[in-house]
């Protein structure tokens, strides 16, 4: 173990040598998870302020003003439409529209059903913002005048509405709201696992090769395994840091930094990071030992980064399957690397416990991964081809 921790501390002195790609990476991984949380919470805060305040264009509002007395007392500011409001929904100045039919009152005398049209553009981002809220209003605004006929004609409301429906919201403070926010937390928190070492471990390895520094390394009284795990040891280092410190940028964002009110749907706390590093642990531990396997294949340092990033690139994928999920998790999800972290961050956040089974399945495979690639890399290390220039 002293030949190991010496290679560990040669590698690490190397890697500080080579400060503007090391700390390039370590930036990436830093900032691009707490911006984008940022910018989500940004944009959410405008879509919010838009339902607070929604406004509806009505063309030929004076044909009923008792609905636009009720959409205002709904919180709804209504306004007279342009002559153009066909056009400007088209090109999306204008969010939605509402076009009252000109016999509105004649229908109304008469009994009959009065038609409303409401105009919107469906591909437009506001849509979702005020259509819903305008459609409710109208929903309701149907509701109150068919119990009034009702009551004016003698029969009792709930004789029209026999159904007593009451809404019983189970879910806890935690898994209730934005699943969108705790996905790309889980997810940045993986990419900061698969590119904290990628530096690190393409010097290691390809770029040793290149450097035609490997071969006095190869000359010392030291066995594969031990320059291996010595390697390994040193990009582990590097990923580790990286993930803590994307960690910690998190804790910062989410509860120092000024972000709009939008009501987080979970806690980040010192626990909740903890528990996220357990979690990651195992990864954080795989992704070196991957990158050098792969890494040593490369007689350069860009031979190995295009391998690398094929990798990477496929690697990137396997969150999105836990992302867009629909239904129930499925069981080859706790024992897939990547996906089994990213359900149990996701159970973290939102309070639930891990079941024993999970952590076993959680560490497991990945410390066995870990083991095979470094066997691979030892193999690597011990072939005489990895000396030669073709």
């Amino acid at each position: 173990m002293n030949a190991v921790l010496n290679i560990f501390r040669k590698e690490l002195t190397e890697l500080r040598r080579d400060r503007k790609s090391m700390i390039a990476v370590l930036m990436m991984v830093l900032t691009s998870g707490p911006l984008v949380i940022a910018l989500m919470f940004f944009m959410l805060s405008q879509q919010l302020d838009k339902l607070d305040a929604p406004r509806v264009a009505v063309a030929n509002l004076e044909a009923a003003p008792e609905l636009v007395d009720f959409l205002e007392r709904q919180g709804i500011s209504v306004e007279a439409a342009p002559a153009d409001y066909a056009a400007r929904l088209r090109d999306g100045r204008l969010s939605v529209a509402l076009e009252i039919d000109p016999d509105f009152r004649a229908d109304v005398a008469a009994g009959r059903p009065a038609t409303i049209r409401l105009l919107a553009d469906s591909s437009r981002d506001s849509f979702n913002v005020v259509y819903p809220h305008l459609r409710r209003g109208l929903q309701a605004f149907d509701r109150a005048w068919g119990d009034n006929r009702l009551i004016l004609r003698g029969v009792a409301p709930q004789v029209a509405h026999p159904l007593g429906l009451e809404e019983v919201d189970l879910a806890n403070a935690g898994n209730r709201g934005s699943k969108m926010a705790s996905n790309l937390i889980g997810f940045y928190t993986l990419f900061a696992g698969l590119l904290g070492s990628l530096a690190a471990a393409l010097e290691l390895t390809a770029g040793e090769r290149e450097r035609q520094s490997l071969e006095p390394l190869m000359t010392l009284p030291l066995s594969p395994w031990q320059i291996a795990l010595g390697k390994w040891l040193a990009a582990s280092v590097y990923n580790l840091a990286a993930i803590s410190g994307c960690l910690l940028a998190y804790l910062l964002t989410l509860n120092f930094a000024p972000l709009p009110e939008v009501g987080l749907p979970f806690r980040f706390g010192l626990i909740e990071a903890g528990n996220f590093l357990v979690v990651i642990m195992p990864f954080a531990l795989l992704v070196p030992a991957a990158l050098l396997l792969l890494g040593s294949f490369g007689k350069t340092v860009k031979e190995a980064q295009s391998t690398i990033s094929v990798g990477l690139t496929l690697t990137g994928l396997i969150p999105l399957l836990t992302m867009f999920r629909s239904g129930p998790p499925a069981v080859w999800e706790s024992w897939l690397p990547m996906t089994s972290q990213m359900r149990a961050m996701e159970q973290v956040l939102r309070g639930d416990p891990i079941a024993p089974l999970a952590w076993f399945a959680l560490w497991l495979v990945p410390l066995v991964l870990t083991a095979l690639c470094l066997v691979g890399l030892t193999r690597n290390l011990a072939a005489e081809k990895l000396l030669s220039s073709r």
